[in-house]
């Protein structure tokens, strides 16, 4: 049992770039995400899309959102092309919001690494692909709003993420396309 053990470890570790930390292309849990970026305790129950803690904010996107979710959370992240990809805060949060401004300034200073995982739809389980990591376009930054479960307005930020390479072809198809 040992050696079968090592075996599919082994198996499972080939293809892992190991001089990174995550290895583009590769698919993640958000805990396991988390713990290989350092931090010191699970608090994946908190993230909801992305969280800033350790010098870290991984944001965690699902593409093709289902159509029978809340329209609170029904967010139109999408890839605009193979190096940006566009993100919309969690609601009610405005530019001048203090979890704005800190992902935002930490990522513009160098000082909060930004890795984003994404993953087709929910249909495909907890795993998310790692596309690397991302800086804020800063001239992307806008106020808008989106309608909440309860149908009222509020307040979102969007953004263009820019990846520093762009994603694979072949994983570009499979997240973008029906």
């Amino acid at each position: 049992m040992v050696d079968d053990v090592l075996a599919t470890v082994l198996f499972k570790a080939d293809g892992y770039d190991q001089s990174e930390l995550l290895t583009i292309g590769k698919k993640y849990t958000r805990k396991d995400a988390c713990r290989l970026l350092g931090w010191e305790k699970d608090q994946t129950s908190t993230i909801y899309g992305y969280k800033t803690a350790y010098s870290t904010c991984p944001l965690f996107i699902t593409y093709a959102k289902s159509q029978d979710i809340d329209d609170g959370i029904k967010y139109e992240d999408e890839l605009l092309n193979s190096q940006t990809m566009r993100m919309f805060t969690r609601h009610p949060r405005r530019l001048s919001s203090q979890e704005v401004q800190t992902m935002v300034q930490g990522n513009a200073a160098g000082d909060i690494i930004m890795p984003l995982f994404v993953k087709k739809s929910d249909d495909e389980g907890i795993d998310f692909y790692y596309l690397g990591l991302v800086n804020i376009d800063q001239n992307s930054l806008q106020q808008e709003t989106m309608l909440n479960k309860k149908g009222k307005e509020v307040p979102v930020v969007t953004m263009n993420l820019i990846l520093e390479k762009p994603v694979q072809y072949q994983l570009y198809l499979n997240l973008t396309k029906d």
